[in-house]
């Protein structure tokens, strides 16, 4: 889930903007979960706080575990990395690993707090599914933005390692190979393989049993299972 959006914007500073910096994180980190696990984005046009308040239900008891993004924010001398989980949750062995991974860049780690206030995480407890809600950092703190900004990829592979390994995924899962056509070519589009997703897309589906498919298909899936 991405935190905010859908007019709200979250926390901000002179550069940076809450919904904006958690919607860059939310494809990267579903990518590499996908390796491993099926993933689901909820849809980043929409704010999940605001989509349970107005009374619609989301079945999250689909799913085995629910992670929100977010940055947070305090008076600008507050920093560091720290995940929110619901305060009755047993274990929070993975939510520790996620900002102890996050913390070796240089964050400080502010560790795993226990809450039971958050509308989300709430809904999530009554359909029995565990939920971590994770500040990445301070998003009005200079020394957390600048350290951010400059090891960003590095901060979403460590919450993907942090979920992967805490939850044993690397060891009982081959990657999954992607089918999707959208999959393959943002896949190619992140490798900087491909400029023009668009005309790929529209080709690829024009034509979804032809050659250029199952090429990229079989290509995306040797790149990923060697990385």
């Amino acid at each position: 889930i991405c935190g905010h959006g859908e007019g709200d914007p979250g926390a901000g500073s002179s550069n940076y903007q809450e919904a904006t910096l958690v919607r860059e994180i939310a494809p990267v980190l579903k990518n590499l979960l996908s390796k491993y696990a099926d993933v689901t984005l909820f849809n980043p046009d929409l704010n999940m706080y605001k989509f349970l308040k107005s009374g619609k239900s989301f079945s999250f008891g689909a799913y085995d575990y629910v992670f929100e993004l977010h940055f947070n924010a305090f008076d600008k001398k507050a920093k560091g990395t720290e995940i929110i989980v619901h305060k009755t949750e047993k274990g929070t062995s993975v939510e520790q690993m996620i900002v102890d991974n996050i913390a070796k860049l240089g964050f400080v780690n502010r560790g795993v707090k226990g809450r039971s206030d958050l509308m989300n995480m709430n809904v999530c407890k009554k359909q029995g599914v565990s939920y971590a809600l994770l500040e990445t950092c301070f998003i009005d703190n200079t020394e957390d933005m600048k350290l951010y900004m400059s090891r960003k990829n590095d901060v979403i592979k460590a919450i993907a390692n942090g979920i992967i390994d805490g939850f044993g995924l690397r060891k009982s899962s081959e990657v999954k190979e992607y089918t999707d056509i959208n999959d393959i070519v943002w896949e190619l589009g992140e490798r900087g393989i491909v400029s023009d997703k668009e005309g790929m897309v529209k080709e690829m589906t024009e034509n979804p049993n032809g050659r250029l498919y199952w090429l990229a298909r079989k290509a995306v899936q040797y790149m990923r299972e060697h990385d």
